[in-house]
């Protein structure tokens, strides 16, 4: 690094100690003195001897590949993304789903939304004037527009770049009133535009999945958001850990780069440099890698906050973090075959229960349904493990080997962690693809996320539908069982998204099993001709309630499998819906 002026070198340190000035020390000042006992401003004085300090990073290993010349007290745990249910539930202008369109809800075609994340850059001044601003909204939706996309801007009002795009939106209505005298004279919002719209807060976790792509400009949250969402990116990177980012994702192969330079003003051809931006983001090598990286992502976000906990907890000898991370508390029961299983102490007596129905009682290997080794198998409503501990255990006894690959579909954040230590437990972490995700119909996931009720002391019957749930087992379960409830958030997505965005080569899919609790015939609806095609066997715990069973059943069998149905518990209105393509 060298200083632009004499070009002497410039050490990062020198950069770090402008920096902390510079982001408030009045702020970041009175926070180290007072709670981390330091000083106001790094690197003013020598350290004083408190130890080997540590770093942690917060980043995916993925993106950050770890030197071996690194000290051992640095250590890259993984996005620490917050939990859906900490996300605010920001209100969204009608324009907004409106410029989504069907594209953001077809599954047969790709979203035609670009989000445009700048305002950062723009209100630092890093993009020029407000009128500089105002010029680069014009020449982006010019380009835009010829690449067939639409964008949204997201940026506060009192923003520069919400300011530049009032005055764009303004002589926008002014041009096409002087192109059409019959125009309305009434005004329309000066948020939107038939190619862009201006949102002003909106969590990136909830946009970011729906669009084709990010114009952002390498900030570690920007990053790590579009990286998650598994979309192409375009970065324009201006200062300090942007670079990086910028050069660890262009890399990677997820996105193109853009210089500063590139879209100034003073630039004649930086439509020319937009466009082909722009045209990138559509290519299936940018799109494939984007795919790739989001599915090393998935595996890690669960443990990367685990493992940032656990190395505070050795080094401060404490278990106090467990508690602020609320993370669940799990126990080791041995089961009556000696199996070993985790789960929190609440839920051990469902537990032996669900463990009687897999393993005791085999309810769901049965009419045929064998699961089949170098298979793949899908595991929906995945809850803790057991059936993926039953379906290793079934293969080791029949085959000699395990699935090629087992995907498992869990979107209640306490079972997720019970089922990642099952796995770890039994030497089988590995061999899993465990999503955090709950799967329903095209419908009901068009936001990305929804409310699941979950009852802690049966975490297996945790539900999106909790009247039906309840209103079917309250007689025959004791109320205390439901007078724990809590309502949480969780992403949820179609089994058809899931599969097309992770997994684009799947060519056959083994075996297809469904608890959901309610949503079956809702995750069925969110499944494409194409992913039926690939699919040998599936067995399904269906709830009748308007002739669920009888629906499932017919559909199953208009597309070529046969059927047989079983009571699945005494007293109760749950079945399960076997099926299989051979006779």
């Amino acid at each position: 690094m060298h200083d632009n002026e004499d070009g002497l070198p410039v050490s990062w340190r020198e950069v770090e100690h402008w920096m902390w000035p510079l982001l408030s020390e009045e702020r970041w000042g009175s926070w180290r003195v007072e709670r981390l006992q330091l000083d106001p401003v790094p690197f003013l004085t020598k350290p004083k001897a408190r130890g080997q300090s540590s770093l942690l990073y917060g980043i995916s290993p993925s993106v950050l590949q770890v030197p071996g010349y690194w000290p051992s007290t640095a250590k890259v745990c993984g996005f620490w993304f917050p939990p859906a249910e900490w996300e605010r539930d920001v209100m969204k202008p009608a324009q907004t789903d409106e410029l989504f369109g069907d594209a953001a809800r077809t599954t047969d075609k790709r979203p035609s939304v670009i989000a445009i994340v700048l305002s950062t850059v723009c209100d630092m001044g890093l993009l020029g004037t407000l009128e500089d601003v105002v010029d680069i909204l014009h020449v982006l939706r010019a380009s835009l527009k010829k690449a067939e996309f639409r964008g949204i801007v997201v940026a506060p009002s009192g923003s520069v770049l919400g300011r530049a795009f009032v005055i764009f939106s303004e002589s926008r209505k002014r041009k096409f009133q002087a192109q059409d005298e019959t125009a309305d004279d009434n005004p329309e919002p000066h948020n939107t535009d038939e190619i862009l719209t201006l949102i002003e807060s909106v969590s990136f976790q909830k946009l970011f999945h729906r669009c084709a792509g990010v114009i952002h400009h390498g900030g570690s949250g920007s990053t790590g958001a579009a990286l998650r969402a598994g979309i192409p990116q375009v970065v324009i990177p201006f200062f300090f850990d942007q670079f990086f980012f910028a050069e660890k994702v262009a890399w990677l192969g997820v996105a193109s780069l853009l210089k500063s330079s590139d879209i100034s003003r003073e630039n004649k051809n930086r439509a020319m440099a937009l466009d082909e931006a722009l045209e990138n983001l559509g290519k299936p090598e940018l799109n494939k890698s984007a795919k790739e990286v989001q599915r090393n992502i998935e595996r890690e976000t669960e443990s990367a906050v685990f493992q940032a906990v656990e190395y505070f907890e050795n080094k401060t000898e404490t278990r106090v973090l467990i508690k602020t991370a609320k993370e669940p508390r799990l126990h080791v029961i041995t089961l009556s075959n000696t199996l070993k299983v985790a789960c929190t102490q609440d839920a051990i007596h469902e537990t032996k229960y669900i463990f009687n129905e897999i393993f005791t009682e085999n309810a769901y290997f049965r009419h045929g349904i064998e699961p089949t080794s170098g298979g793949v198998i899908i595991d929906v409503g995945a809850n803790i493990g057991l059936f993926f501990l039953a379906t290793h255990a079934w293969l080791r006894r029949n085959c000699g080997s395990p699935p090629k690959t087992y995907i498992a579909f869990e979107p209640i954040k306490n079972n997720a962690a019970a089922f990642k230590k099952n796995a770890w437990i039994h030497g089988l972490l590995e061999k899993v693809d465990l999503i955090s995700c709950g799967l329903t119909n095209e419908f009901k996931a068009v936001n990305g996320v929804a409310a699941f009720a979950h009852y802690p002391s049966m975490p297996g019957n945790s539900t999106m539908v909790p009247e039906e749930k309840e209103s079917l087992q309250k007689a025959r379960m004791k109320s205390k069982y439901f007078e724990r409830r809590e309502n949480v958030t969780c992403r949820v997505s179609t089994l058809h998204s899931e599969l097309k965005s992770l997994y684009p080569e799947l060519k056959s899919v083994d075996l297809l099993k469904i608890d959901a609790e309610g949503s079956e015939y809702a995750i069925l609806e969110g499944m494409s001709p194409e992913d039926w095609d690939i699919i040998r066997q599936v067995v399904i715990e269906v709830h009748d309630v308007q002739n669920r069973v009888s629906r499932i059943k017919v559909l199953l069998e208009k597309i070529g499998f046969f059927t047989a149905v079983e009571k699945h518990e005494p007293g109760s209105d749950a079945f399960i819906v076997y099926a299989r393509r051979d006779a």
